[in-house]
C-alpha cells in the first residue's frame, strides 16, 4: 500500500508550496507569482512588463489545531515536553542514558513536570523582482506571456522565551530543574545539536518561471459586458536556502530544496458601472525530496524538541488556493479599488523514513505535517498612470494592499502590507 501510494503521488506531481516538515508552521504570506493576480494586461503598444513587489509584516499570533488564536510558536501545541524529547532513543545512546540515569526516568504524565511554553515574535519582508514578455503568438487566439519571478526574503523569529511549568514539589521536580529545564538550551544543544533560540536570515528564494494565457470574450448584454478566462502554468527552481535542521525555528526561503509546479485557472466578469468580479483557483505542490530530517521517536514528543535525525521522503498532500474578488473602477480614471477573499489549505502529508530505526506511525504523528489552512481578507487599490502619460510608451502602475488574517489552522498569521510597482513598455 505504501509503495502504491508513493507511485501515485510521484505520477501526479503538480504540487507546489513553501511547506515541509518544519518545526515552525506555515505563514499567510504571498508566493512570488501572486503578484500576477489581478495585474495589468498587455495592450497593443506593450510587449514587456517589469516590476518589484514588497510584502512586510510581523506577528506574535497564529491559530492552533482547533482554529483558536494562540502564540505563533504554540500553533502545534500549547506546551513542549523536554522529558519526552529523550524518549524512544536507541538503547545505550547518550540520549537514552540521560533519561534513564541523569533524570532517573522522571515522569511527565502530569503534563507539568518537564513541560514548557514557548513564545516569540515572527517578522518577514519579501521583495519580488519580476518581469513578463508577451509571446509573439498572434496566430493563436488570446494573449500568451512568459513571466519570471525572483523573491528575496528577510525573515526572523526573535524574542524566543521558554516558560518552565515544572514545580518544586518533590525530588523528581528538583532533578528535572537541575539537569534539564533550568539549562534547557544548552542541554538540547548538547544532546541533539539543536539550537532552540532566535533565528534570522536574508536570502534569495526560489526562481519561478510561468507561462500564462488569457482571452477576453465581449458580451453584448445589459449588465454583463465581458468575460475573461486566464490560466498559468509554471515551474519553480530550488534556488532558495533550505530549512536548517539544527535550528528549530529556521524557515526556508523557498520550497525547501524541492522543484515545484503551480497551475492556476481564473475567470473574470466585467459588468456595467466599472464593476468586476472574479475567481482564481490554484493547485499547488512539490516534488518529493528525500533528505535527513528531525523525526519523532515517541508519541509524546513535541515538534520543537526533536533530538534524533534520520533520512525520510516527504510525500506532499495537495494544496488548494482560492481567491475571490470584486473590483470597482471608474471612480477616477486609472484608479481601482479591490476587495478580495483568500483561502488556502493543505491536507495531511506523509513521511516515509528509511530503514527500521523509526516507526512510520510515530513519525507521522508530528503536528507539523498535519492539515493546515488560512483565510485572509485583502483590500487593494491600484493606480494605472498610462492615462497620464499621453502617447508615451512607458506606462507605470502602482498597487498597494493590506492583508487581514481572519481565521486559520496550524498557521502563523500576520497583518501584512504590500506594494507593487510596475512599468509596461
Amino acid at each position: 500500500m505504501k509503495k502504491m501510494r508513493l507511485i501515485r503521488v510521484l505520477g501526479t506531481t503538480s504540487l507546489f508550496l513553501v511547506s515541509t516538515v518544519l518545526a515552525i508552521p506555515i505563514s499567510n504570506y504571498n508566493r512570488p507569482y501572486d503578484v500576477d493576480f489581478r495585474q495589468r494586461t498587455f495592450d497593443k503598444k506593450t510587449k514587456f512588463m517589469v516590476g518589484a513587489s514588497v510584502e512586510t509584516g510581523a506577528s506574535r499570533m497564529g491559530y492552533d489545531e482547533d482554529s483558536n488564536k494562540t502564540g505563533i510558536l504554540n500553533t502545534y501545541s500549547e506546551q513542549q515536553s523536554a522529558i519526552a524529547a529523550f524518549k524512544g532513543a536507541s538503547s545505550g545512546s547518550a540520549i537514552a542514558n540521560f533519561l534513564s540515569t541523569t533524570i532517573s526516568n522522571a515522569s511527565d504524565s502530569d503534563n507539568i513536570r518537564g513541560n514548557l511554553r514557548v513564545d516569540g515574535k515572527f517578522a518577514q519582508t519579501d521583495i519580488t523582482l519580476w518581469g513578463k514578455y508577451k509571446l509573439p503568438l498572434g496566430q493563436i487566439p488570446g494573449t500568451f506571456y512568459l513571466g519570471m519571478y525572483l523573491p528575496i526574503r528577510s525573515a526572523s523569529v526573535t524574542e524566543v522565551t521558554w516558560h518552565d511549568k515544572t514545580q518544586y514539589a518533590n525530588a523528581s521536580d528538583l532533578s528535572v530543574h537541575e539537569h534539564l529545564t533550568d539549562h534547557l538550551s544548552s542541554v538540547i544543544l548538547q544532546y541533539g545539536s539543536l539550537n532552540i533560540g532566535s533565528w534570522s536570515t536574508t536570502a534569495p528564494g526560489d526562481l519561478t518561471a510561468m507561462v500564462g494565457w488569457y482571452k477576453e470574450f465581449v458580451q453584448n448584454r445589459e449588465a454583463l459586458k465581458g468575460v475573461t478566462i486566464q490560466t498559468r502554468l509554471g515551474i519553480s527552481f530550488p534556488s532558495g536556502i533550505q530549512h536548517n535542521e539544527d535550528i528549530a525555528f529556521s524557515l526556508p526561503t523557498g520550497n525547501d530544496g524541492a522543484v515545484g509546479i503551480p497551475l492556476s485557472l481564473g475567470l473574470d466578469a466585467d459588468f456595467v458601472y466599472g464593476v468586476s468580479a472574479g475567481l482564481d483557483v490554484t493547485y499547488l505542490g512539490l516534488f518529493n525530496v528525500n533528505r535527513e530530517r528531525r523525526l519523532m521517536t515517541d508519541l509524546t514528543q513535541s515538534d520543537y524538541l526533536l533530538l534524533t535525525k534520520g533520512k525520510a521522503i516527504k510525500v506532499q498532500a495537495s494544496i488548494w488556493n482560492f481567491n475571490l474578488y470584486c473590483k470597482l473602477a471608474k471612480i477616477i480614471k486609472g484608479f481601482e479599488i479591490f476587495a478580495e477573499y483568500q483561502f488556502a489549505k493543505q491536507d495531511e502529508s506523509n513521511l516515509y523514513p528509511e530503514g527500521d530505526d523509526f516507526s512510520y506511525f510515530i513519525v507521522n504523528s508530528a503536528q507539523s505535517i498535519q492539515e493546515w489552512s488560512y483565510h485572509n481578507i485583502i483590500t487593494r487599490t491600484s493606480l494605472d498612470l498610462r492615462h497620464m502619460m499621453g502617447n508615451k510608451r512607458f506606462a507605470p502602475r502602482i498597487d498597494a494592499y493590506a492583508k487581514f488574517p481572519i481565521m486559520g489552522k496550524r498557521v502563523m498569521t500576520a497583518l501584512t502590507y504590500g506594494l507593487n510597482l510596475s512599468v509596461a513598455f
